[in-house]
């Protein structure tokens, strides 16, 4: 992504949890003063970091990371990771490409919406949620570079993780969707996921800008 000069701190450590691991942006920040249904919009903190190039917490980091660790110990971490070529172990997660996945909703894929009704709670949506809509059955992704390039609103999940990952499962068979790094339905054992350009766009349209 295009971004202004600035540095993102990560703090990173190991928990116990009720999830598995998450990522996310420890705070959020007003998107350009708009509003959407009603609602305030905001970004995530980090997003709003290399848009602006201004930190909305100051010297505080910007992105926390964990994992619990029974989840941890399933991780192999690449001994060459610019490469990504060793082969990965049958019986472990690509850690590269889970913090990859993690970083993804620190950066976008991430909301306020209740889910099991779609509904907003408070006063303000994420610049995810203002392009989500629910049909009270299944959660769809309405971005306009989104749809443009997948061709129809990407499903969500919705029974097996949350609305802040693509693909519901039995919603849809596209293995674009159920193969792709932010996908909610499972990451596999010896497998090494990429950013795809369905993840680029959508947080094209959550703000930030692609580079060319």
């Amino acid at each position: 992504f295009q971004t202004s000069d600035c540095t993102i701190t990560v703090k990173f450590h190991i928990k116990s949890w009720p999830s598995r691991g998450t990522g996310r942006s420890f705070v959020s920040a007003p998107y350009n003063d708009e509003k959407h249904d009603g609602k305030y919009v905001s970004e995530e903190g980090a997003a709003h970091e290399i848009r602006t190039g201004k930190d909305p917490n100051g010297d505080e980091p910007d992105i926390e990371m964990f994992f619990d660790p029974a989840y941890f110990r399933l991780l192999w971490f690449d001994p060459e990771p610019t490469a990504r070529t060793a082969p990965i172990p049958r019986d472990k997660l690509d850690a590269y490409s889970v913090i990859l996945h993690e970083l993804g909703h620190a950066f976008g894929f991430n909301g306020f919406r209740h889910e099991k009704t779609g509904k907003v709670r408070g006063e303000w949506m994420s610049a995810y949620d203002r392009w989500v809509q629910f049909d009270g059955k299944n959660f769809f992704f309405h971005g306009p570079k989104a749809v443009e390039l997948y061709g129809q609103p990407i499903p969500l999940a919705r029974t097996m993780n949350n609305y802040h990952h693509v693909a519901e499962k039995g919603a849809t068979s596209d293995r674009k969707l159920t193969e792709d790094l932010m996908n909610g339905i499972t990451l596999k054992w010896a497998h090494r996921y990429y950013i795809s350009p369905l993840d680029v766009a959508i947080l094209g349209d959550c703000g930030l800008t692609p580079t060319e």
